[in-house]
C-alpha cells in the first residue's frame, strides 16, 4: 500500500524535489522519469558559528531525537560499544548524549561520565565544548542536520557512512567515518590524541557547510528552481486530487 502510495502521489507536479541522492535514487526507482531535483536541507552559519576551542575533558556529543529508534540504537551502541574502547586509551573521556525524548532506555545510560540532558533550548554550548561529535547512526534516511550543525561550529566529526548520507564529506578531509564500533572507537581515540588533526577537519567541515549547506547556497538552488518552474511561458501544473 505505501509503496503504491509513494509511486502515485508525485505525478503531476513540475519538479520534485528530495533532500538527498539516496532519497531521489529510491524515488527513481520506484517512478521512473519522474522530474526530480536534489536540494539539501540548510544550516543557519551565522547562528552555529565556531567558538574558541573546548577546554576540559575529552568530551563526546551524539545529538539526536530519542523518540526516533535509529537514534536509541546509536546512543546505546556508542555508550556499550565505542566509549569503552576509546577510555581503554583515553580514560577521561566523556559522553553527552543530546536530545529531546529519551525513554527508560536511554535514561538509564547515564552515570560514569554519561551525560543524558534531555529537551535543550539550544544545542550550541554542547557543541561548543565538545572535542568530537560521534554519531554511530545504523538505521534512518534523509540529511542529519545534526551533523551539519556540527561541521557549521568546527567540531570534528566521526561518524558511520550512513550518519553522513546526502551530505558531500570526504573521509579523512571533512570526517573520519567508520562502519562499526570499532573502526569508530579508532577514529575518535586518533582523534583525541591530534590537536592538528582536530583543528583541520573542524576548518575543513566549516568550508564545506559554507559552500554547499549554508541557507544563503540552498535559497539559491530554490531561487534558480522557481525560475523554471515560473518562467516566461511556464505554467506549473496544480495536481487534481485523487
Amino acid at each position: 500500500m505505501t509503496r503504491r502510495f509513494e509511486r502515485t502521489m508525485y505525478r503531476g507536479f513540475d519538479r520534485v524535489v528530495l533532500v538527498s541522492e539516496v532519497d531521489a535514487d529510491y524515488l527513481r526507482r520506484l517512478e521512473p522519469g519522474l522530474p526530480i531535483v536534489v536540494i539539501p536541507n540548510g544550516v543557519d552559519g551565522e547562528h552555529f558559528a565556531p567558538q574558541a576551542a573546548p577546554h576540559g575533558p575529552p568530551t563526546l556529543v551524539f545529538v539526536g531525537n530519542f523518540s526516533y529508534e535509529p537514534n536509541q540504537l546509536a546512543a546505546a551502541s556508542l555508550v556499550r560499544e565505542v566509549l569503552p574502547a576509546v577510555r581503554t586509551a583515553v580514560p577521561a573521556t566523556r559522553l553527552t548524549l543530546l536530545g529531546a525524548d529519551p525513554p527508560a532506555s536511554i535514561r538509564r545510560l547515564a552515570g560514569d561520565g554519561v551525560t543524558v540532558t534531555g529537551w535543550v533550548p539550544d544545542v550550541r554550548p554542547y557543541l561548543a565544548t565538545a572535542t568530537c561529535f560521534v554519531s554511530p547512526l545504523t538505521q534512518g534516511a534523509g540529511i542529519r542536520n545534526k551533523i551539519l550543525e556540527a561541521l557549521a561550529m568546527e567540531v570534528p566529526v566521526v561518524a558511520t557512512p550512513l550518519s553522513c548520507d546526502g551530505i558531500a564529506v570526504h573521509p579523512g578531509q571533512d570526517v573520519l567515518l567508520g562502519g562499526t564500533p570499532q573502526i569508530l572507537a579508532r577514529e575518535v581515540i586518533a582523534l583525541l590524541g591530534d590537536e592538528g588533526l582536530r583543528r583541520r577537519l573542524g576548518h575543513a567541515g566549516r568550508i564545506l557547510v559554507t559552500r554547499e549547506y549554508s541557507w544563503e547556497a540552498v535559497a539559491s538552488r530554490y531561487e534558480t528552481l522557481y525560475a523554471e518552474v515560473t518562467g516566461p511561458g511556464r505554467h506549473p501544473v496544480i495536481p487534481r486530487a485523487r
